[in-house]
């Protein structure tokens, strides 16, 4: 079938994926932006070739992950929620365009990670790393470490980075 959707947002939660559907998944939503798949079976084939380069966001929560998905860095994502994964490997490639993200409730269990995060993550302006083994119990200590590596971050586990928080940091 031929017919192009106009769809811009898709919620395909709880899923299961098979290689075809992913790699046909630009050419039936060639408009598509949004992509949730919380929670599916077999994203880790969901590979670069699968993602039109209209897509900004992509939700891959609860996949049981346990590395970043490389694949979808190189493309132009700009937020990305890999939360509730089992992801404990540091970011493999640089990604300029990332802009949000949520790594909350993995496995980062160095600062090293982290550091390994801003340089790799220019851009980014907000991130969401709570419930980690190194923020484990959200002291102010790990927050303060968070903001002080990241200089270039405005929000931190959805909370505004004031003036305050940042001198504090340094």
């Amino acid at each position: 079938d031929s017919r192009e959707f106009s769809i811009e947002e898709l919620i395909a939660d709880d899923c299961e994926f098979a290689d075809a559907s992913l790699k046909n998944l630009s050419s039936v939503f060639p408009k598509l932006k949004k992509l949730s798949i919380n929670g599916g079976r077999n994203t880790d084939r969901f590979g670069a070739d699968g993602i039109s380069s209209s897509i900004k966001e992509i939700s891959m929560a609860r996949n049981g992950l346990k590395r970043f998905p490389t694949k979808i860095l190189a493309s132009d994502i700009e937020k990305l929620d890999i939360s509730l994964n089992l992801i404990s490997e540091s970011l493999p490639i640089t990604c300029a365009s990332l802009k949000v993200l949520d790594i909350s409730y993995c496995q980062l269990t160095s600062w090293g990670m982290v550091d390994d995060l801003c340089i790799k993550l220019p851009n980014l302006k907000s991130l969401k790393i709570n419930g980690n083994p190194i923020t484990d119990n959200e002291d102010e200590d790990a927050i303060l470490q968070v903001i002080g590596r990241m200089r270039e971050l405005r929000y931190l586990n959805g909370t505004f980075i004031n003036e305050k928080n940042r001198a504090d940091a340094e």
